[in-house]
């Protein structure tokens, strides 16, 4: 919902969220953002479900868990000696991954639970990007989906983030030969209407 960077989440903290604004401030100061950059994010709204997860998961770690605003969003794995005498996941670190390492590792493991192709985390940047040129429709909207990414121009999303699928490329192409068959044919209806006028025929 952010498109914050896989190193910026696995440094988030709790303190970083503010529900009520439903916002999360990537602050260059105590996370890894780019360039220890610090700006605003807001939650780009992309379905209640998604939302949902994510509320739900800030309340378990501050209401049940009662962890406060220093400790991590997303914590390390807790591991230690298990039944079996081998090292084991017993539940949560109260601290953040020192490198985004293992939640690529993650990723991997829920896309092959999901059995659909495997998309790093940097991808969601990508299509959040695709998402945004669908439904922003000035520029003014455009700069401020830039920002929520931590750019500060629009030329830095479009150059980075801006290429689109060969399929997409295709639709776009095919839609426009169609609008200039349709321009076309009512181009040729306007001159025949014109030279019908002038003829003295209507």
């Amino acid at each position: 919902m952010t498109g914050a960077r896989a190193d910026a989440l696995a440094s988030l903290q709790l303190g970083h969220v503010d529900l009520a604004a439903g916002s999360i401030q990537q602050d260059g100061r105590n996370m890894r953002t780019k360039f220890s950059k610090t700006f605003v994010t807001y939650l780009v709204p992309l379905g209640d479900d998604i939302r949902a997860i994510f509320l739900s998961w800030v309340e378990h770690l501050s209401r049940d868990l009662l962890w406060g605003p220093d400790d991590p969003l997303f914590p390390k794995t807790r591991v230690a000696h298990g039944a079996s005498h081998h090292f084991e996941a017993c539940g949560l670190e109260r601290a953040v991954w020192s490198d985004s390492a293992a939640i690529r590792k993650m990723y991997r493991k829920a896309f092959a639970s999901a059995g659909v192709p495997y998309f790093n985390p940097h991808s969601f940047r990508h299509a959040l990007t695709r998402y945004a040129g669908s439904v922003c429709t000035t520029r003014e909207e455009h700069q401020a989906f830039s920002q929520n990414l931590g750019h500060s121009s629009i030329v830095t999303t479009e150059a980075h983030y801006g290429q689109v699928s060969a399929e997409r490329q295709g639709e776009l192409i095919r839609k426009m030969v169609k609008k200039e068959a349709v321009d076309n044919a009512k181009l040729a209806r306007a001159l025949a209407l014109i030279e019908s006028l002038e003829s003295g025929r209507i």
